[in-house]
């Protein structure tokens, strides 16, 4: 049979190839926006505690639920789920990772927060492997090794103090790697409006009584600003991000989430004056070549996240 008549002729490839460009793009501006309101977040510095940023930016968040109900999505049937202790198990862990991210880039320079935020591929495999069973081959294993030379590269114990910092971003990435996999699970069974709603919804009222607790600061003219500018970039980056993966599979817009890495350098060093030494340029690449190639790996279980905020 002729390949127009599969529908796979010369206009199709061109037309798919075409949607692959634009997700792409798509990608690449949605985590450069998701880089900046990451680098709005450190220039807020500490401080307003963290709860009190992650509820402002959840807050603001709320005014992109228009925008993300697809059409014919009813209002009334926005928290209805086949699956909700899974989305809502889903919703804890990235509030969580929301959280332990803002401590990090408050922390320590914007490279090493990410480079041990890019963890996350690494953790959600070994996560697949404990609760969903996952088979891993020897090239997979050896990705992760990589990955972990890595880190002890940035991190270089035995030779400098970890500090908070260093920790939270760990923590951050085993969130973030938990939310992959439940992604995994809940597949295409639940609506984006729904999973963006619940986790807004969890970190507001999760965060509330903390926020409380721990005392309320007015911010200052300065830092309404950086909230603003965190809020609006991170959500159109996940505008951008939703539209890049209804346009192509998420294995071929999750690689642009590494650009990140690139971003967290130039910001570091424009804004904050951080200059990553050879051991931490060393350790990113070594950690991003091994995500890399576990997406690619496993295209079918790639999963683009919207950032070390999910």
């Amino acid at each position: 049979m002729p390949d127009d008549a599969r529908g796979e002729g010369p206009e199709h490839k061109h037309d798919a190839a075409a949607a692959i460009g634009t997700a792409l793009i798509f990608g690449f501006l949605a985590y450069a926006l998701f880089s900046v309101a990451d680098a709005s977040i450190k220039g807020i510095g500490g401080r307003l505690s963290v709860f009190e940023v992650s509820f402002l930016i959840a807050l603001i968040g709320l005014f992109l639920l228009p925008f993300v109900k697809e059409k014919g999505d009813a209002w009334p049937r926005i928290f209805h789920m086949r699956r909700p202790v899974l989305v809502l198990f889903r919703s804890v862990a990235g509030t969580l990772a929301g959280i332990f991210a803002i401590v990090a880039f408050t922390a320590i320079p914007l490279a090493e927060a990410y480079a041990l935020i890019f963890l996350a591929p690494i953790l959600a495999l070994v996560l697949s492997i404990l609760f969903l069973r996952e088979q891993v081959g020897w090239r997979r294993w050896s990705s992760v090794g990589v990955g972990l030379i890595g880190v002890l590269v940035v991190m270089r114990p035995g030779f400098r103090g970890i500090e908070v910092g260093h920790i939270a971003a760990f923590l951050s990435a085993l969130c973030i790697g938990t939310s992959v996999v439940c992604l995994r699970v809940l597949g295409n069974t639940e609506r984006r409006v729904a999973i963006f709603s619940v986790l807004n919804l969890v970190n507001l009222v999760a965060v509330l009584p903390l926020m409380l607790w721990h005392g309320i600061l007015m911010p200052d003219l300065k830092e309404w600003a950086l909230l603003l500018l965190c809020g609006v970039t991170a959500g159109a980056g996940q505008l951008l991000l939703m539209a890049a993966t209804r346009r192509a599979p998420a294995n071929r817009v999750a690689p642009a989430q590494y650009s990140q890495l690139v971003w967290a350098i130039i910001f570091g060093a424009v804004l904050f004056a951080e200059y990553p030494d050879l051991f931490t340029a060393t350790g990113m690449l070594l950690i991003a070549a091994s995500g890399l190639f576990l997406i690619q790996r496993r295209p079918r279980q790639a999963v683009a996240v919207p950032g070390p905020l999910p």
